[in-house]
């Protein structure tokens, strides 16, 4: 059933709007008394929101015998928004003031309104009544207004079936009827949570001032590894529901979507840049090393690293890469928007990569093994903000940067390794791998041994679980970390297994899985091949 010819005039804050309600068949037929034909229906505008909608028609949804003489009627209505609008969405709510028409259901939740559209939520709305009276239609008036205004704290959101919490950092300015603001989504380190964006840690908000929306997302603790980390696929589900939810209560920009985050918290962004490059505008990880390499759409990127920190070779890996997939060439840089960085870009682009090598911080000692210039350096708040405010508005695209994409940042690595892993019937759900390189003879590593170098940060796993075999050529990039790596050189690989439920970047024992085998390197460019099948154990370390 189709409704339709409704008219509206303006008094005040009052919008006056004649709807047919019955017609067209299926409608209100009234036994021993005339069928609801027509209606006026007033719908308040709250002082100040700039709405001035019209109700365009109703559709009859279902209608329901109550008694012999009372029918129930649900509606769906189509609303057309001829001004301001309501980014977050609005709720309708409509009243009766006549005694044979009840509203049983009075509410409609509309979804984001914009500006000169027309919209058809799928809420509906239901009255009953009572065919002995004729209906009348100015006993309904409808009110308009806008969900209650966002406040910064602590939220839940549901994902994967799990609670999740994440910290909502609002400008102290922050409106919905003003034009969008970026967003920010910012993740902290291994065993850190969102209150280490608020209690100087990392202090982003103070360079930021009210340029953006933050959000700060907690990462789950791990019991196997007893402390908070961050798990690609997981977290990257709760990535996708918070840009699902968000938009219903909070109004921003969806074409500036920026990441950054430290440590564990870097390397995940640079996840989310190379899997939600269509829709993230930028990123900017703060030491942080990439462990997948299928990427898509386009990302302009900011690297910060320090040159003491114990990850500053692999974090360059991952910035070469970028280099590469955005289409430029690793030997042509410029200054960068702030100091130390320096921008591959050989002119303005929408998609630049900037390296911000610094000098903050110390090497790692025996008295001090955790190096301090792996820290959230003085100056990463201002050169984000900085970098991320100086990007052009941009639609997402789902195509790499022209000139650049996967095969092209791929084509640096130095080899192959080949190797088939078996997986035990027991094994969790594995989400993650890599190789790495330790002293020859390793038979267990100890606590604390770090590995000479990376083979490979991202081992893609594939279809596999319990009992299962597996065949991989694996693309290898020789990364020195721990210890010099050596051609020829004679060494121990291990192939880790990371699984749901254990720890990542460092294994958790008995819970992630790893096999041990010897390498000979000729040189960089020879492929591997591991003979046999190896199969894989629990992680231990020595006694």
């Amino acid at each position: 059933m189709k409704i339709t010819g409704i008219r509206i005039r303006r008094y005040v804050a009052v919008l006056c709007v004649a709807v047919a309600l019955a017609g067209c068949g299926g409608g209100p037929a009234a036994s021993g008394g005339d069928a609801p034909r027509a209606a006026t229906l007033a719908v308040s505008v709250p002082t100040g929101t700039g709405v001035d909608p019209l109700i365009t028609r109703y559709d009859l949804v279902s209608s329901s015998r109550v008694s012999r003489t009372v029918f129930d009627y649900t509606y769906r209505l189509t609303l057309e928004v001829r001004s301001a609008s309501f980014p977050a969405g609005a709720t309708l709510t409509v009243q009766s003031s006549a005694l044979s028409t009840v509203v049983t259901d009075a509410t409609v939740a509309t979804g984001p309104l914009a500006a000169f559209t027309t919209v058809s939520p799928s809420d509906t709305f239901t009255i009953r009544q009572d065919r002995t009276v004729a209906f009348d239609g100015t006993a309904l008036t409808w009110a308009i207004a806008p969900p209650p205004l966002p406040t910064s704290g602590l939220k839940t959101i549901q994902s994967s079936g799990v609670a999740r919490t994440y910290y909502l950092d609002l400008p102290s300015d922050y409106d919905p009827a003003a034009d969008p603001r970026p967003l920010i989504i910012a993740y902290h380190g291994t065993s850190l949570s969102h209150a280490d964006w608020l209690n100087g840690r990392y202090p982003l908000r103070d360079a930021v001032g009210n340029g953006a929306i933050l959000i700060y997302p907690d990462a789950a603790f791990s019991q196997a590894a007893g402390y908070t980390q961050w798990v690609d696929t997981l977290d990257s589900q709760m990535f996708e529901d918070l840009l699902a939810t968000l938009p219903g209560t909070l109004r921003f920009d969806p074409n500036r979507i920026f990441i950054t985050g430290h440590s564990s918290g870097a390397g995940f962004a640079d996840v989310l840049g190379c899997n939600y490059g269509d829709r993230i505008r930028a990123i900017a990880p703060v030491v942080g090393t990439l462990t997948d390499s299928s990427c898509v759409g386009s990302v302009a990127v900011m690297n910060i690293v320090g040159r003491k920190d114990p990850l500053d070779n692999i974090s360059r890996v991952t910035n070469d890469f970028w280099v590469l997939y955005n289409g430029l060439e690793l030997n042509v840089t410029r200054p960068g928007t702030v100091a130390p960085c320096v921008d591959y870009s050989a002119a303005a682009l929408d998609y630049p990569v900037l390296l911000c090598r610094h000098e903050e911080g110390d090497f790692a000692t025996p008295q001090n093994p955790v190096s301090t210039a792996h820290d959230w350096p003085s100056f990463a708040g201002n050169a984000i903000w900085t970098f991320f405010s100086s990007l052009n508005r941009l639609a997402p695209r789902t195509e790499a940067p022209p000139g650049g994409g996967n095969e092209r940042a791929l084509g640096t690595n130095d080899t192959t390794i080949s190797f088939t892993l078996r997986y035990p019937d027991n094994i969790l759900p594995p989400i993650a791998g890599s190789v790495v390189l330790f002293p020859a003879g390793t038979v267990l590593p100890a606590a604390g041994q770090q590995p000479l170098g990376f083979l490979s940060t991202g081992v893609p796993l594939g279809a596999v679980g319990p009992g299962s075999e597996q065949n991989y050529q694996v693309r290898v990039k020789y990364v020195q970390f721990g210890g010099p790596l050596v051609f020829p050189g004679s060494y121990t690989a291990a192939a880790f297994v990371y699984v749901r439920g254990g720890s990542y970047p460092q294994p958790a024992p008995g819970v992630d899985h790893f096999v041990l085998f010897p390498v000979d390197l000729i040189d960089k460019t020879t492929p591997l091949v591991i003979p046999g099948v190896l199969t894989l154990v629990p992680f231990q370390l020595a006694p």
